[in-house]
């Protein structure tokens, strides 16, 4: 929608985004790796349950080797 709201303010079945960067550790072999995410409680630090249990499955992402410096 454009405009901040904290995650105490969401509503049921309301939905949101979210850009992210993933930083891949120097030496993580090159290879498929599956990407997952969850909601924490800022509270409780409890996970908070999805759609589809705990976490969201964001899919399957592949790390390639490294170019070889110049």
């Amino acid at each position: 929608t454009g405009t901040l709201r904290a995650t105490s303010e969401w509503r049921t079945g309301q939905s949101a985004s979210s850009l992210a960067g993933l930083l891949v550790p120097a030496g993580t072999p090159p290879g498929s790796y599956r990407l997952i995410t969850g909601l924490y409680d800022s509270t409780t630090g409890s996970r908070l349950a999805t759609t589809g249990g705990d976490y969201v499955d964001l899919g399957m992402v592949t790390v390639e080797q490294p170019l070889p410096a110049r």
